[in-house]
């Protein structure tokens, strides 16, 4: 819902200093709508995406800090299910898969 309001408010008003804090608050956004990263693999790599391209889109902003953050968050994330995923794999005897 965030993302929608974000969008809505950059076609209509942002300009200059304003478009680069309204995409750090889309990442922040995406970033914080993660409750439980068991079970939401599709929204943790979009977020890296979107961290991803906000810091070479911005590589100068003063947000630039709380981006790189919020990445090493998401691929600390990224890192833990694809470990639980690895672990389930192996509890039921697929080898092979985890």
């Amino acid at each position: 819902m965030a993302d929608y309001y974000l969008d809505e408010y950059l076609k209509k008003y942002a300009t200059g200093r304003r478009v680069e804090y309204i995409k750090f608050m889309k990442l922040k956004a995406s970033f914080l709508r993660l409750k439980d990263i068991n079970r939401d693999q599709n929204l943790i790599l979009k977020a890296i995406k979107e961290a991803d391209s906000f810091i070479t889109r911005y590589p100068n902003s003063i947000y630039r800090a709380l981006a790189e953050t919020i990445k090493v968050r998401l691929h600390m994330a990224e890192y833990l299910l694809n470990e639980d995923i690895a672990n389930l794999y192996e509890r039921i005897g697929k080898y092979g898969a985890s």
